[in-house]
């Protein structure tokens, strides 16, 4: 037997171990030490003359015992030693280096462990004489739970990445049942449920669970008196690794269950706790510090979806209502009628629908004579008589300035709506007093009953006509409206007046569509689209204001407003990614007029937005019919910076010719009818014509109108660099367009 040597020098080993370490050989040292895997020194026959802190663990070494008398190969599964003498050894000798991966070692207590073994000479000149043996090994139950480690980490984060992508759109219920099912089977355990508090209350309500107990209640103790409660209370997260121990906080409720152990955290609200999300187990469980995160996470999504709600909610009233009153707004009555239209017809009973439009008589003086303020006031201490004159389930509604729309979808005749009218002219009998003075109001009543096939604008429209008639009989009127009154309430006249006006009084805005870039999925730029909401007949078709804007000669006024306010909004989303473009349509009579090309400069200094991400969308027909006057309008926008591009592309003017002629165009946009047929062989082929055409001349070619999937793939597979429809994003509100580019 091979006697233990202490004279390391004429063995060729390094002092690791009794010995001082020489400075040269501290970080050595010390990252042995530190090393997860087993490493020693041997002499040639395996007795151990160094094992680190990880070896002597893996083998089951007290600190304290002696290691001189020890041999590695004792350590492994079944004939150690023989394996070290005629496997080892041998190969050492040959090749000075030896590894295997299917040998196990066995401490002196347990179970035999999966190792990979890593074995070679320390030192010497040659592979004959005697040498010291370095071993590295390796416990495979390392790797294999760093590796479930990190697998369970990518779970955590999936699950908190999908429900963060849910929270953007499901319902808020949805999203906490989606919530506890995946904080369930990620953790795999029994129960998970979100609890909030009862308003006047201590107890909780479980607003959502996941449960394989049978947990038969909804709602539960708060504060001390429960684990969510505690962690709500306490504002910190919670872990019981054993519920009988547990002193912090009741447990009855849990140990009914059968719950072992659990953790919770609270759900946050403007930085207070306004929830929790708990759970439990059946079985004993060491929930870890990467298990809190987790946990964390999804609660801080869940505190983010619900403020999120909140706001939307929030948005939503104010969209919907009146911010001077709180009474329903155009929208909101709109939409309430056209619900009451749709119950009555579904009930098949003797219900009528009645609207009444009253606009107060000669407010402006009112107004006037005490100051806007005063005028507000009187509005506002106006409602509650409107509201002790209606029945309830009536719809009372502000228009705007002094009109008031009153819905009624339960009356029996035309009698009942008269009747109503009249007490609605009688709540405004008494005055109302302003500063000590008395104001007298009188208003015009105009009514209209619903008939088959009736619709929500269409009624509205119909008390209006009704109510000018009641005006038109002397202060206080009140008409019942007839078919022959509306023949000519909607005509170009009355439209081309009251888009003279739109601007001013806020009727028009601007949606935004954003445009994808193909080869990345991103937004590249986004086309500005013009809106108009008429106070009467409410949304009215872009090409039919568009086209008579133009043949009334105010498609200028209309275009600049466009163009100003487009460049106006669009700095905003600059400061959130300044390499989204903006896109403008352009009509022909804007790139006949000489001052167009100032009127842009002029845009641009005002609002600063930079020319280069300005791009104006002219159509082939407009290039054709303007011609030389459109060819120099388009080359003074380029040499500014602009980018021009060819709208409609192939709706009946495509010519190489004048494709050629204008090589200043930077791009051009497919006509949505050619992407509506893009299913079908033919036009498939003619798009990818017209897209070989477009990158040959050097233009970057644009897919508009993609409503399907199937026309997507189409129009990538034809190599278009972009795409637009409402596949991809819908119109939106420019609010709504700085969110998107903020996710």
């Amino acid at each position: 037997m091979h006697e233990k040597r202490n004279d390391s020098a004429s063995s060729g080993t390094v002092p690791l171990e009794g010995a001082e370490v020489p400075t040269k050989l501290e970080w050595l040292h010390a990252l042995i030490e530190r090393s997860r895997d087993l490493m020693a020194v041997t002499d040639p026959e395996g007795r151990i003359l160094f094992i680190n802190r990880a070896g002597r663990s893996l083998l089951g070494l007290d600190a304290e015992v002696e290691i001189g008398d020890l041999w590695l190969s004792d350590f492994f599964e079944a004939d150690g030693r023989s394996l070290f003498s005629q496997i080892i050894k041998p190969t050492l000798s040959q090749n000075g280096l030896w590894e295997s991966d299917s040998y196990m070692v066995k401490p002196r207590q347990g179970e035999a462990i999966p190792a990979a073994l890593n074995v070679a000479l320390l030192a010497c000149e040659d592979f004959r004489s005697p040498c010291d043996i370095i071993w590295t090994i390796r416990d495979h139950r390392i790797r294999r739970e760093l590796s479930r480690q990190i697998e369970q980490r990518v779970r955590e984060h999936r699950v908190v990445a999908e429900l963060a992508r849910q929270a953007q759109s499901i319902r808020w219920l949805d999203l906490l049942r989606n919530a506890v099912g995946a904080v369930a089977n990620t953790l795999d355990v029994e129960l998970v449920v979100v609890a909030q508090p009862i308003e006047g209350s201590d107890k909780l309500h479980l607003v959502a669970r996941h449960d394989l107990v049978a947990l038969n209640m909804n709602v539960i103790n708060g504060g001390a008196k429960s684990q969510a409660g505690y962690a709500m209370v306490s504002g910190q997260p919670v872990i019981t690794l054993d519920i009988d121990l547990e002193t912090r906080f009741d447990t009855s409720g849990a140990r009914r269950c059968g719950m072992t152990s659990g953790m919770a955290v609270p759900i946050l609200e403007n930085g207070q706790p306004h929830g929790a999300l708990s759970l439990h187990s059946l079985t004993r469980r060491k929930f870890t510090e990467d298990d809190v995160i987790f946990l964390e996470a999804v609660a801080s999504v869940l505190s983010s979806a619900q403020k999120r709600i909140a706001v939307e909610r929030e948005l939503r009233h104010m969209s919907l209502h009146d911010p001077l009153t709180g009474l329903a707004n155009r929208a909101l009555a709109l939409d309430r009628i056209q619900h009451g239209l749709t119950t009555l017809k579904s009930k098949n009973d003797n219900d009528l629908m009645a609207v009444l439009l009253l606009d107060l008589d000669n407010f402006k003086s009112v107004n006037d004579s005490l100051g806007h303020d005063n005028g507000d006031r009187v509005l506002v201490d106006l409602v509650p008589r409107l509201h002790s004159a209606v029945h309830d389930g009536d719809t009372v509604s502000r228009l705007g300035g002094d009109e008031f729309l009153i819905a009624c979808d339960h009356i029996r005749s035309p009698f009942q709506a008269i009747d109503l009218a009249n007490r609605l002219r009688q709540s405004w009998n008494e005055p109302f007093l302003v500063d000590e003075r008395s104001v007298f109001l009188s208003g015009s009543i105009g009514i209209t009953i619903a008939r088959s096939g009736s619709q929500a604008t269409e009624l509205v429209r119909e008390a209006d006509t009704a109510m000018y008639r009641a005006k038109n009989t002397g202060l206080g009127g009140m008409e019942m409206y007839e078919p022959t009154m509306g023949e000519a309430s909607w005509d170009r006249f009355r439209v081309a007046t009251d888009l003279h006006t739109a601007i001013e009084q806020n009727q028009l805005w601007l949606a935004y569509q954003p445009i994808f870039e193909l080869s990345t999925g991103k937004i590249a730029s986004i086309e500005a689209l013009c809106r108009w909401d008429h106070p009467v007949e409410g949304p009215i078709a872009p090409n039919v204001f568009i086209k008579l804007a133009e043949d009334t000669g105010q498609i200028g006024y209309l275009g600049f407003w466009v163009l100003e306010t487009a460049c106006r909004e669009a700095r905003i989303w600059q400061k959130i990614n300044p390499e989204i473009k903006l896109r403008v349509n352009v009509s022909a009579l804007q790139i006949k007029d000489e001052a167009f090309v100032g009127d842009v400069k002029g845009i641009l200094q005002r609002t600063g937005f930079p020319a280069r991400m300005l791009g104006l969308e002219v159509t082939e027909g407009v290039i054709l019919k303007s011609g030389d006057i459109a060819g120099s309008t388009i080359t003074q926008l380029r040499e500014l910076g602009v980018e021009i591009l060819i709208d409609d592309y192939g709706t009946g003017y495509s010519s190489l010719s004048y494709l050629v002629r204008f090589s200043e165009m930077s791009a051009l946009k497919i006509d949505s009818d050619f992407i509506r047929l893009a299913v079908e062989k033919r036009y498939e082929a003619i798009i990818c014509s017209i897209v070989n055409l477009g990158h040959t001349l050097g233009m970057e070619v644009v897919a508009e109108g993609v409503e399907t999937q199937e026309q997507l793939e189409c129009v990538r597979n034809s190599g278009c660099d972009y795409a637009q429809g409402n596949l991809l994003g819908r119109p939106v509100k420019v609010q709504e367009i700085r969110q998107q580019l903020q996710i």
